[in-house]
């Protein structure tokens, strides 16, 4: 199984499509969760687009979750801030939980969040969670503007802790988002 979180906000423009169509194949994507896309969803048309089956959004449209022709969804959960899709596929042992995160910016907001996880969370069966969590487990995850919330990481991870998820760390830069207006 391969997928890929990726906080987009360009996806309504032909070169973000192609950038995305061509990572799919070269990746062979299962599903691509795309967050704060910033336009309406053209489900069909974008889903044909971008190489796949079909697309589902969360009911902010903040969230888009889209999977491959040998792939089964069901949506178990439909929230402002995240989506959590149970997959399943001949090519796989077992089914696979899926948590697509797009986070609002404080922290009661985060509390509703991490009470929603813990909601969804799946114990033993295979689950990824991914997206923007717009928050950090710790300072050195972040370079540059105001210091993080001691709270709101600490309240991360609780959550995090609480539903058994492990950080699976990063390849490449550890910095993931940059404002091109600090050039």
């Amino acid at each position: 199984m391969r997928g890929l979180f990726w906080n987009v906000r360009g996806v309504g423009n032909a070169p973000t499509q192609r950038i995305l169509n061509r990572v799919r194949k070269q990746h062979h994507l299962d599903f691509l969760a795309i967050m704060e896309p910033m336009v309406p969803l053209d489900g069909r048309f974008m889903a044909r687009r971008l190489g796949f089956l079909d697309v589902v959004s969360n009911c902010g449209n903040q969230i888009w979750f889209f999977w491959g022709p040998d792939v089964r969804y069901q949506v178990l959960m439909d929230h402002e801030q995240l989506l959590h899709i149970r997959l399943e596929s001949n090519r796989w042992p077992k089914p696979l939980f899926v948590t697509a995160v797009y986070a609002k910016c404080d922290t009661v907001e985060w509390r509703a969040l991490w009470d929603a996880l813990r909601a969804v969370s799946v114990g033993a069966s295979p689950w990824i969670v991914g997206g923007d969590f717009n928050t950090v487990l710790s300072p050195d995850e972040r370079s540059g503007g105001s210091a993080p919330s001691g709270i709101a990481m600490s309240d991360f991870h609780d959550a995090i802790a609480d539903c058994a998820l492990v950080d699976a760390g990063y390849v490449g830069s550890p910095y993931t988002w940059y404002s091109r207006r600090l050039r």
